[in-house]
Parts: structure tokens; sequence; C-alpha cells
């Protein structure tokens, strides 16, 4: 006579989900890869939870508003042996891979090799003990120094900006995760999935400029963030560090050079308010 294994759900064990995780604005994304523009790649899932109009769209965000990024492993325990998780399947049941001993791969009815490791799909039910740890990558230097540049706050929420004084309008620059301005306060949305929105100066508690002093080898500077890595730094007046880092002059007359975030000795933050 055959044995059936019976999931109960009341003893299948909770663990998350395994994979590479960003954390953007206090919340949890799954990330993807970096677009080479300064911009990391996050997955929005289900509906309500970001600006994607499907459950699995890959959304662009500046990589210097990413305040951490990880890989997660997670090992369970499946018949005895210790196996790591691969991912879930429809129907609750996971895909396990287990990479060390050939003959008891064989036994448990894997299928692989011992180059890539031997998988099956379990019952989740099966499944015990899990153990999950999450291995830093060192992501974003620059993602402690908030948002620079023209900022405005919208009911409460800061966003990037852009404010013609004269016109009584502000363009707010949503990114991922930003709330979207109530219909009957806009003036019309642009952009790549509406994400460029007007809203009238009335709505609009504080707008200002953010900016940021630093010192660099002994120089005092005005700084820019690049990347997750770099920023730029410039320098009104000539120093030896201007030849000693091959440093350039550029349209407005400052002296610059991009470099290493690390390389920054300290720096300050500034804010000026424009209005209204």
């Amino acid at each position: 006579m055959g044995t059936c294994s019976v999931s109960d759900p009341a003893v299948v064990p909770r663990f998350p989900d395994p994979g590479r995780y960003a954390v953007y604005r206090g919340r949890e994304y799954e990330a993807g890869r970096s677009t080479g523009s300064g911009e990391v790649l996050l997955r929005v899932r289900g509906a309500g939870s970001g600006p994607s109009r499907d459950d699995s769209e890959w959304s662009p965000v500046p990589e210097v508003d990413v305040a951490r990024i990880f890989t997660r492993h997670v090992s369970v325990v499946w018949r005895g042996v210790r196996v790591h998780v691969v991912n879930r399947v429809d129907g609750g049941s996971v895909r396990v891979l287990y990479s060390s001993d050939p003959a008891v791969a064989e036994g448990l009815g894997m299928v692989g090799s011992q180059f890539t490791g031997w998988e099956r799909v379990v019952p989740a039910g099966e499944l015990s003990d899990p153990q999950v740890e999450e291995v830093e990558s060192s992501w974003s230097d620059t993602g402690r120094v908030p948002p620079l540049g023209v900022r405005a706050v919208y009911r409460g929420h800061e966003y990037g900006a852009r404010w013609d004084q004269g016109s009584g309008v502000v363009t707010l620059h949503l990114g991922m995760g930003d709330p979207v301005p109530a219909a009957g306060e806009t003036l019309g949305r642009r952009g790549r999935d509406g994400r460029v929105v007007r809203v009238p100066v009335r709505f609009v508690s504080r707008v200002f400029t953010r900016s940021a002093s630093a010192v660099w080898r002994g120089d005092e500077v005005q700084m820019d963030v690049l990347d997750r890595r770099r920023v730029r730094v410039r320098m009104r007046e000539e120093s030896l560090n201007v030849e000693r880092y091959g440093m350039v002059r550029d349209s407005q007359g400052w002296f610059t050079a991009d470099v290493n975030f690390l390389s920054i000795e300290k720096y300050c933050v500034h804010e000026r308010d424009l209005g209204p």
C-alpha cells in the first residue's frame, strides 16, 4: 500500500522569500539590476503598492534613494536534511536545493548534478526549522545624503520639484511610492506613467532648495550626488588639489572632480526657503 503525505496548513512554517531586496523609503522591494544610469529596478507587487499598473512591473528609482540592499538566504529541514529554499511554487509547494552528498540527493529523489546542485518541488508542510540569513551589500554609500536640489512639500510629503515663481504653479516629480496628488488639485500630468504633476502653489506648504557642502582632501567644496558611490565636488578657488587630482573648470567657473563619496571627510546639508 502506498503512503500519502498530507500538508497541514496549521503547521506549515512561515519564512520570507529568498532573493535580492532593497529598502526604499522605509519599504522592502525585490531588487533587480542597476540600469547603468544612476537607477536601480524595483519590483512592485499588488494593487495600491506603487505606481505600477500590473502585478509585476519593474520600476526604476534613483540609486541614491535606496537605503539598503541585501541578499536573503533561507534554509529549511526537509526529511532530516537541511536544504535551501529556491522559490515558492503554485499550490503551496516549495522548490528546494541540496548541494552536498550525491547519495543523499539520490535517496531523496532530487534531480540535478554535483555542479548545479539537486532540486525538488516539495509540499511546504514537510518543511521545518527555517533559518534566514541576510547578507548586506555595500550598495549605496551616498544613500545617507538626503535628496538635493529644489524640493516641495505638498500635503505633508516631500517631492522633487520645479517652481517658476511667476506662474503660481509648482511641478512635482513623483518617485516610486510617492502619493499621487488628488485629481481635483492638479493642473495636468505628463511624463512616463504621469509621474510629473503640476499643482497650484496654494496647495504647497513649502518650496526650498537643499544643497550640501563638504570637506574633501582638506578643501571646502560644494557637493552633488552622482550615484550610489560617487559625488561631484566643486570649488571656486584654485588649490593644490586642482592639479593633484586633475580637477577641471566647468562652464560656470567651478573646479570640479568626480570622487568616491568615502573620500569626503565631512559634509553638511543646507536648506533655503523659496516660498510660497
